[in-house]
This record gives structure tokens, sequence and C-alpha cells, in this order.
């Protein structure tokens, strides 16, 4: 099977998993469901995953990470509630916070691990295989990325956010950054509200942001240049 195929397939395999937990939700607990959905979804990935893509991600870069995502959220909201309202949708709706523990253990673990493996490294690394330009890469994940979002909201917000995830994987290859970004994010919505406006949080989201980001290309140079001596 072609990488593309192969993709395809572990895509429809992920959303066909969501669409079946969706369902489930409606006859068992739903947040059994949802955790039972993310769990079979990220399981498959980390089976099917190439041990060619895997790249070592330090310790400070999943706490850097972590932390300039969580500080990014009041930025994003007021970003998207702009974008948004700009092209006509409906008044921002407040988020729903996730029920029960298993729920939560998805929205905060589960769901950046899976999303980033497939969105990120396998779409974006599939994609670039096919010699597809960038831009295309970047807006083509992220449009899949949005979709099984499903509202008008979620699928704006998620797709600018796949945007920014997917232009941090393609400048580092580090999917370890990536996944701890979306959890922080992830965090904040959850615990939420935070301020709307804080140039604290957008100075410490910035800062944590760029050490991660150097963190993470001084130990790719390292790892390259070993492997070059080897």
């Amino acid at each position: 099977m072609t990488p593309a195929l192969h993709a395809l397939a572990i895509t429809s395999a992920i959303w066909s998993l969501l669409l079946l937990g969706a369902i489930f939700s409606e006859t068992f607990p739903p947040d059994v469901a949802v955790f039972g959905s993310f769990l079979v979804a990220t399981l498959l990935l980390l089976a099917t995953r190439n041990p060619g893509l895997r790249r070592r991600t330090p310790p400070g870069a999943w706490i850097l990470g972590m932390v300039s995502g969580f500080a990014a959220y009041p930025l994003w909201i007021w970003v998207i509630s702009r974008v948004g309202l700009f092209i006509g949708l409906e008044d921002v709706p407040a988020d729903a916070a996730p029920q029960g523990i298993l729920t939560l253990f998805a929205v905060l673990a589960l769901g950046p691990l899976f999303e980033e493996l497939l969105y990120r490294e396998r779409l974006l690394d599939t994609l670039a295989t096919a010699r597809l330009p960038c831009c295309i890469r970047l807006i083509a994940t992220s449009v899949l990325f949005a979709l099984p979002h499903l509202q008008p909201w979620p699928i704006l917000g998620t797709f600018f956010v796949g945007l920014a995830l997917a232009l941090v994987y393609e400048s580092t290859h580090c999917v370890g950054f990536c996944i701890a970004l979306h959890a922080g994010l992830n965090l904040a919505s959850v615990i939420s509200p935070l301020p709307a406006s804080g140039s604290l949080l957008g100075l410490l989201a910035a800062s944590a942001f760029a050490w991660g980001l150097r963190i993470v290309r001084r130990t790719q140079m390292g790892m390259d240049d070993a492997v070059a001596a080897a």
C-alpha cells in the first residue's frame, strides 16, 4: 500500500472510531464512549507509526510547550471570535466543560496525542512525500483536523489552531512539541475562564514557545551531528 493510501485508510479508520464513540454515547455512559474511541484511535496510530519518524522530544520542550499553549489560549479566543463574527457567525458560544474523569483524560491526553500523530506527523509527512507545496499541506491537514468537530465555531477554531500546529511541525518535525502545545491549549480551555486580555500571559506564551522551539532545534542538530559522525 502506498503512503498516501495508508494515510487515507488510517484517517478513515480514526473518523469511524470517533463516529462510533458518538453513536455509543447514546447507549453507554458518554464519558466511557468518548474515552473508548479516543483510546482505540491512539493505540491504532501508535501501532502503525513509522519508527523512522520518531524524534526525541527533550523534557524541557514538553514543559515549555504546555506552558506556551496554556498561556496563548486567551489570544486564540480573541482572534477566533473576531474572525467568526467578521464572517457572520452568531455570538461566541460558551465552552462546555468535559463531563467525567474519563472524558477529561481523553481531552487532555489522548486527544492531543492521537490528533497530532495523525494530522501533523502522519498526514503532513505523507503530503510532503507527495511533493505538494507547503501551503497546500498546511491548509489540507488543517481542514481535515477541523471537519470532525462538526459545529461552525469549533471548526473555525480548530482550523486556525491546526494551521499553527502544522507550521510548528513543518519547522521542527517534532510531534512531541506539537502534542505539548495542543495539550496546554486544551487544559486552558477546560479550566477557563482565563483573562480575556493579558499582556503578561501573551509574553509568557511567546517566551515559553521560543525557548521550547530553541531546545527542540538544538537537540535535533545534536542528533543530526551524531548521525553524521557515525
